[in-house]
């Protein structure tokens, strides 16, 4: 098999496994074995393998003792303490691309949030793509950092998973709010405000991490 073909497998693979973790088709702690997957997808191993090892990368992954790999599952505890980090980085990161605000995408980050903005106010909004555009929106704010280093601890600690899911629990009132947040975040980088912007930030990541605990505990 040519090299292209074989990255055009894993890419396909990568992006339809990914989706299956998304939408919850494969549930937290479910073992994914290679020869499954691949019959499932109708093809090779190999291709499968390779789409493993980097969703692992990702986050969306994680491989087990025993062989194979699973989709992440935390507790209670360990969610929480996610989104205190990420309140705690995030809004470091939203601090250093407002005081490099000539290096922000601006325009970018204003499309993503009216995007999201007309998305969230349909009767039936995807909210798998409000997932979506909502990771991209972060980040791009993460790598305005301009800090490779910051944005490899946040890529360490924001999982893509929990950032999808807690689109599945906002009310309409929280929705709104929250998407509101983006534009105000995007008002704050083009001043150039580097306390407005970490300020938004912090509050935007501990409002989700709120809904989010209580709807946790609720559920329990």
């Amino acid at each position: 098999m040519n090299t292209s073909r074989s990255s055009e497998l894993t890419r396909g693979a990568v992006e339809e496994i990914r989706r299956w973790i998304l939408n919850g088709e494969i549930e937290p702690g479910e073992r994914l074995r290679e020869v499954d997957v691949a019959a499932r997808l109708g093809m090779s191993r190999t291709p499968v393998r390779q789409a493993f090892q980097l969703l692992s990368g990702e986050g969306l992954l994680d491989a087990r003792p025993a062989g194979g790999f699973e989709v992440p599952r935390w507790s209670r505890q360990e969610i929480d303490e996610i989104y205190q980090l990420r309140a705690l980085l995030e809004s470091f990161a939203a601090r250093r691309a407002a005081m490099r605000s000539e290096d922000v995408p601006i325009g970018e980050l204003a499309e993503l949030a009216t995007e999201m903005t007309r998305l969230g106010a349909e009767d039936d909004p995807d909210l798998h793509l409000l997932g979506e555009l909502n990771f991209q929106f972060h980040q791009l704010v993460f790598q305005s950092s301009g800090s490779p280093r910051l944005v490899a601890a946040l890529t360490g600690v924001t999982h893509v998973p929990l950032m999808h899911r807690i689109f599945f629990m906002y009310t309409r009132s929280e929705m709104d709010k929250t998407l509101q947040e983006h534009h105000l975040l995007v008002d704050a980088l083009n001043a150039g405000d580097p306390d407005w912007a970490a300020n938004v930030q912090h509050a935007h990541i501990l409002a989700a991490r709120s809904v989010l605990m209580n709807r946790l505990a609720r559920e329990d």
